[in-house]
């Protein structure tokens, strides 16, 4: 009998849950394990992103077509119950839940279902419906395995769930595609990029504009690093989102219109971060930022960020501020700016293969 796996994608735009289980899709599809992936898109208009994964013999690629997360609930759940998995991976909050409410419910047949928590659910505000979302864990019974990212994420997640799945909640540090961030690091970036003055020191910054990224935190940032008398620094921004439009505002009112570029989204930031000299981060809370590991692997000398998720004391050549305030963050740009070349990070980049990571979920349930 063949084995068959099942991947759930809330979209093919890829941010850290997206790119997570293409990295995994991807290894579970050439370690010759199944015979047979599916991948379900849950929403939105195909970008061609999961392509190259689709190419695979033994994956197809299913886009649902349907217009919200929302409106992608019902049909994801039919989806579900057509046939029978080995596997079904899962790696954003609202899917992982479905997905385990379906298998209670006898509606999901699967001999193994694994989901990794995207964020720390229950430290951050999603507005009103925040408190519906920490209800809805309940449903959070059917899983074989829920993989956490760090430490600080294991403990919040067992805290505030009682130590219900304390026994197959397990921590696996995130992958990173090496080989994808060499590729786009060696790719030409965009011709607004080369046109910078070179005397400039570029830092880069990259995420959606969304409030718990704080954007607008990196543009006070750039203002006080430029009071403090380096007025050579120029913020490369890459995303897009609802405070595009406030990160705009905030840019002109803060007189910095001339050291900042705004890139928009871009399929590959790694062409970008490559021509840049140290990162920013500048959010209020992440389950892991991957985002880090992306900027370090293209040659980013050096990281500054928030101390918004845990583990990020451990990465070489990241520094964290004291506090999340633009002048703390200012102060710790300025002297990572002064200090020596920061240390080698290919080691701690080489312990987060996607085969390793793929290795580890086999060896925690696949094999039992």
């Amino acid at each position: 009998m063949s084995r068959r796996a099942l991947f759930l994608f809330p979209s093919d735009r890829m941010s850290g849950a997206e790119r997570v289980t293409l990295m995994v899709a991807k290894e579970a599809a050439v370690s010759g394990y199944f015979d047979h992936i599916d991948c379900y898109i849950q929403c939105w208009p195909r970008t061609g992103t999961l392509d190259e994964l689709g190419k695979l013999a033994n994956v197809v690629l299913h886009y649902s077509g349907a217009a919200t997360h929302i409106k992608g609930l019902i049909p994801s759940a039919r989806f579900m119950m057509r046939q029978s998995y080995d596997l079904v991976f899962s790696s954003i909050t609202h899917l992982n839940l479905l997905a385990s409410l379906l298998r209670v419910l006898g509606l999901l047949s699967t001999k193994r279902l694994v989901t990794r928590e995207s964020t720390d659910v229950f430290n951050r505000d999603f507005g009103l419906i925040t408190p519906l979302i920490r209800m809805m864990y309940c449903t959070y019974c059917a899983q074989d395995l829920i993989i956490c990212q760090t430490e600080r994420m294991l403990a919040s997640f067992n805290y505030h769930t009682n130590n219900r799945y304390k026994e197959k909640s397990k921590i696996i540090p995130n992958p990173i595609d090496m080989e994808r961030i060499t590729t786009a690091s060696a790719s030409a970036p965009p011709e607004i990029i080369m046109q910078l003055p070179p005397n400039r020191t570029k830092v880069i910054w990259c995420g959606r504009f969304v409030q718990v990224k704080s954007p607008i935190r990196a543009i006070r940032t750039l203002r006080a690093i430029h009071d403090m008398g380096r007025t050579d620094i120029h913020l490369v921004m890459v995303g897009d989102g609802p405070l595009k439009d406030e990160v705009e505002l905030a840019t002109s009112q803060l007189r910095l219109s001339g050291h900042v570029t705004l890139i928009g989204y871009h399929p590959a930031p790694a062409t970008i971060m490559a021509r840049c000299d140290l990162g920013l981060l500048t959010s209020d809370k992440e389950g892991f930022p991957n985002v880090i590991l992306e900027m370090l692997a293209s040659g980013v000398r050096s990281v500054v960020t928030t101390d918004c998720a845990g583990g990020l004391c451990e990465i070489p050549s990241v520094k964290l501020s004291d506090t999340v305030t633009s002048s703390a963050l200012a102060k710790q740009l300025y002297s990572v700016l002064t200090e020596p070349q920061a240390k080698e990070t290919g080691r701690y980049l080489a312990g987060r293969k996607p085969d390793v990571f793929w290795q580890t979920i086999i060896k925690y349930c696949m094999h039992n």
